[in-house]
């Protein structure tokens, strides 16, 4: 009896030594947020947070292949959408900044194909998307060749610039998005360094700052070590490929990791002597329209309120990946996000995420929770832009109402609504018989673009 004490005793002290020092790991700040959107049998995200350089949180969810089960990991490589601008931004801003071209240069210049519309554009419009060159995405559709249905080369994307006889606006006088801005940037550096779009950005930007991941889809068809593949719902709700089938980069076409975009926005943040200039350059430039009204985009880089905080930073969309990456230079912050779920929105989780690690602040409601919002009588439905002509389609969902599935906007009283940050507004006007007869929508200074209803076509 006294030898099985004996045996009993140190097992007893071993157990209480153990429960004053609990060996559960601390929570990660992305999962109570983010866990939930993922299931482990479904694609999902990578996410990295880091501040004053060292890594505070990183986590994985879901899965890179569908088809030979292979989970998310940390330096799985995905598209990066539109962030990949900020990229291009960097190869004209080091041009720029060794003389071998000026952003108030006319782009005509560089690119004398391009049709002589009466007053100059400059590279900085491109930038600023101040341009007023239509996207070619959607002259792309409206030819009857829509992107995912036919492969495009960074020729054809050129093709379909060129042939613009008019522009949307006046450049310099409104800000509108286009993803032609950076097809242009991308082909100005090419014929100015005398490289390949790819081979300037390896020289100049990639090797030197230790993005050994990062390179851009300039061939779709390359095997790419790493890479998750891409998924968006069908229809019936069943998840579908959604790989990029095209070769047109600039705007977009960047494939990279968390990792690697931490470390361009420690460069952005801490910049290498030997980039210091070019950095500063891309850092320091705040977009304006001709009439020194300012606006929220610069080179490639975006200002986005988030509560007392303005981030830098900036979202993406190319098929089934999204993608968002900013800096909070108040605190040091930076969140970098890359997901192969084409059903997630960016946008509104990236700012989430970025507010879990920003004092004082409470994540915002998680998209797809909670009572839905609801719209004002008829809004939902098809749409057409009455100076592009573009197809704009109306939903709503728990978060509020989107136009063509973008930033949710939520009812301000009466038939107008407001984004989340009040820099987008929509205001419906009415038949007397109560029918939608136009929708004016606007953002911080631009003039208001109508748009009007149209059968389902």
């Amino acid at each position: 009896m006294l030898k099985l004490i004996h045996i009993i005793l140190p097992t007893l002290a071993a157990l209480s030594a153990c429960a004053t020092k609990p060996e559960t790991p601390a929570a990660n700040p992305f999962d109570q947020v983010f866990a939930p959107l993922f299931p482990a049998d479904g694609p999902g995200c990578a996410m990295s947070a880091v501040r004053n350089g060292q890594p505070i949180a990183e986590a994985t969810y879901g899965l890179a292949n569908l088809e030979q089960p292979a989970p998310i990991r940390i330096d799985t490589v995905f598209e990066a959408g539109s962030v990949s601008k900020q990229f291009t931004a960097a190869a004209i801003a080091i041009l720029a900044d060794r003389g071998a071209l000026g952003l108030d240069d006319d782009v005509r210049t560089y690119l004398p194909e391009l049709p002589d519309y009466g007053v100059p554009i400059t590279i900085r419009q491109l930038l600023t998307h101040t341009s007023g060159v239509r996207n070619w995405d959607d002259l792309a559709e409206l030819a009857g060749s829509p992107r995912g249905e036919g492969t495009f080369g960074q020729q054809d994307a050129l093709d379909f610039i060129l042939r613009q006889s008019e522009l949307n606006f006046v450049p310099g006088e409104e800000y509108l998005y286009s993803n032609s801005n950076y097809v242009l940037a991308a082909e100005i550096v090419t014929r100015v360094s005398g490289l390949s779009f790819s081979a300037f950005s390896e020289r100049e930007i990639f090797r030197p700052l230790g993005l050994s991941q990062t390179l851009w889809r300039d061939d779709h068809t390359r095997i790419v070590a790493g890479r998750a593949i891409a998924y968006t719902p069908g229809e019936d709700g069943a998840l579908r490929l959604d790989q990029p089938i095209e070769d047109v980069i600039g705007p977009g076409g960047l494939l990279t990791t968390v990792g690697d975009l931490q470390l361009w926005n420690a460069a952005l943040d801490t910049p290498p002597a030997s980039a210091a200039g070019w950095i500063a350059l891309l850092n320091s430039s705040r977009g304006a329209l001709a009439d020194g009204t300012p606006i929220r985009y610069g080179l490639g880089i975006e200002q986005e309120p988030l509560g007392q905080f303005q981030l830098l930073s900036h979202a993406g969309s190319t098929f089934g990946y999204r993608a968002y990456l900013a800096r909070e230079p108040e605190t040091r912050l930076s969140v970098a996000l890359l997901c192969n779920a084409g059903a997630v929105n960016t946008e509104e989780l990236g700012p989430q995420a970025v507010s879990l690690f920003l004092p004082a602040a409470a994540p915002a409601e998680v998209s797809g929770t909670g009572a839905a919002v609801a719209p004002p009588p008829g809004l939902t439905g098809l749409y057409r832009n009455i100076r592009t002509g573009a197809a704009v389609t109306l939903t709503a969902d728990t978060a509020g109402i989107r136009f063509n599935g973008g930033a949710a906007f939520t009812p301000a009283g009466g038939d107008r609504l407001l984004n989340a940050d009040s820099s987008r507004e929509a205001r419906i006007t009415r038949t007397p018989g109560g029918e939608v007869a136009s929708i004016m929508l606007t953002r911080v200074g631009n003039s208001p673009v109508r748009l009007e209803p149209e059968r389902t076509w």
